[in-house]
């Protein structure tokens, strides 16, 4: 129940950063019942969000270590 009601808030306060402010957010958990739970501001694609990560970060997620 904890879970459920702190990643509802989470992602409640995700969404108003994303309407407030015009940022794009993405949020990707796992629960320790591996149940897989994401979001992600709908400007943006998942793909568009990590690939700009990447060029900003200069970190290639696909071949780093982590």
């Amino acid at each position: 129940v904890t879970y459920s009601k702190r990643r509802n808030g989470l992602f409640k306060k995700a969404n108003e950063l994303t309407v407030l402010c015009d940022a794009k957010v993405s949020i990707i958990m796992v629960s320790c019942t591996d149940k897989l739970h994401e979001y992600i501001s709908p400007s943006v694609t998942t793909k568009q969000f990590f690939d700009h990560y990447q060029k900003a970060s200069g970190i290639d997620l696909w071949n780093s270590h982590y």
